[in-house]
């Protein structure tokens, strides 16, 4: 069944929501199930390999392949400090629980929070705090259901490492 105008517009985009949340959803269990059987620096090689495929494939059907140079330095930058936080998390991921790394990587929002002002003068208002303990609120509610056991055991390293990349990928995000 195909849908047009906005309404065709807005199931498409409830629809790659949803898709998009799944997939995010399903990531951190996931790798941890796959780390058990593939070395993490392979893990997040094949990873990016398949991403980078897929994507030149995408941009050459568009024909979206030119960019201007500040562009193409900005994404090369981009993708680079992308990789090095999947590589963190991967490697982390070794070390602690699925759940645990998802509670660290998604904190990733905070660090967007207090490092934009920083980075790019905004200011940390009231709202701003307050949206900031909203998604910690939700973050540990989502990853943890409430059950804090499930935050206990691993290692500090694997811990550090997730902590590290959600900052990381703050820095991704701003930029």
């Amino acid at each position: 069944m195909r849908t047009s105008g906005w309404r065709g517009k807005q199931a498409k985009a409830v629809f790659l929501t949803v898709l998009a949340g799944v997939l995010w959803g399903t990531s951190f269990p996931a790798i941890k199930i796959g780390l058990n059987y593939v070395n993490s620096y392979v893990f997040v090689f094949l990873r990016f390999l398949l991403a980078s495929v897929l994507m030149f494939l995408i941009l050459l059907s568009t024909k979206k392949l030119t960019y201007p140079i500040k562009q193409k330095k900005l994404i090369f930058f981009l993708g680079v400090i992308n990789g090095v936080a999947y590589l963190l998390q991967y490697i982390g991921m070794n070390s602690t629980s699925a759940a645990k790394a998802a509670l660290f990587v998604n904190l990733s929002a905070v660090w967007v929070a207090l490092l934009s002002p920083k980075l790019h003068g905004e200011t940390l208002g009231r709202r701003k705090i307050l949206s900031v303990l909203a998604a910690v609120t939700g973050v540990v509610f989502v990853t943890t259901n409430l059950d804090f056991s499930m935050l206990s055991g691993g290692q500090l390293t694997g811990d550090f490492l997730l902590i590290t990349s959600g900052v990381i990928w703050a820095f991704f995000i701003i930029y």
